[in-house]
């Protein structure tokens, strides 16, 4: 009587290595689909050009800067958007975003330790 192996067809070290494979593009490539990261998200993306999408709990200024925190208040934030004094954008325009959901696009730079946005224009932001 002859033996024949059962053996299924994902046992096979290729066809494992095969799924093994696309299962990982599917999660890596999920990921990068997935659209506007958290406030909290953007600790993990620095040097990035990323959108984050989050209420601004608080708007203050200091010295001509300006700043959108995200996630607590200073000095607990979680991610701001830091305005310079050079910026000609209106600080009213900026201020009237505390309590409103917001999206702003730009590079995330770590500055002592918190993850931050430049803003250099209005066009980086869009609120509903």
């Amino acid at each position: 009587m002859a033996v024949v192996s059962a053996k299924p067809i994902f046992m096979n070290f290729h066809n494992t290595l095969f799924l093994i494979t696309l299962f990982a593009s599917v999660i890596v490539s999920g990921s990068l689909l997935a659209g506007d990261l958290t406030p909290g998200d953007a600790k993990w993306h620095d040097g990035e050009v990323v959108t984050i999408k989050g209420k601004v709990i608080e708007f203050r200024e200091c010295s001509g800067e300006a700043f959108l925190d995200m996630g607590q208040r200073h000095p607990k934030e979680i991610f701001t958007i830091f305005c310079a004094p050079k910026t000609k954008i209106s600080r009213k325009v900026l201020s009237r975003l505390e309590g409103k959901t917001i999206s702003v696009t730009g590079k995330i730079n770590v500055y002592q330790g918190r993850p931050e946005i430049i803003l250099t224009s209005l066009d980086q932001m869009s609120h509903k």
